[in-house]
């Protein structure tokens, strides 16, 4: 028998940002999605495939490395706090609620 190991991904899906949405607080301008290309719709929704948690009105996405750059623009051009990178202040609120 093997011993287990841990294999590390060298592919930038492995690689990312957390992002932080806030459905009830957008303004469905459609700023971020012209500046992101699409990566954000016009509700500033991120992907649906994105997203892995829901807690306290808030829902958090894994932005892969290569959409990074993508996501910022919208995030900039977005009038409102709706969308924003993940902070440890964000996170340690949204478990608290879990």
């Amino acid at each position: 028998m093997r011993p287990a190991t841990i294999k590390h991904s060298d592919d930038s899906q492995s690689r990312g940002r957390l992002l932080v949405y806030f459905p009830m607080e957008t303004v469905d301008c459609g700023a971020a999605e012209a500046s992101s290309h699409g990566f954000f719709d016009l509700h500033d929704t991120p992907p649906w495939d994105t997203w892995f948690w829901y807690s306290d009105g808030a829902i958090l996405a894994w932005v892969p490395e290569g959409f990074i750059t993508r996501a910022q623009a919208g995030i900039d051009a977005n009038p409102v706090d709706c969308i924003h990178w993940a902070t440890p202040g964000d996170l340690a609120h949204l478990t608290e609620h879990e």
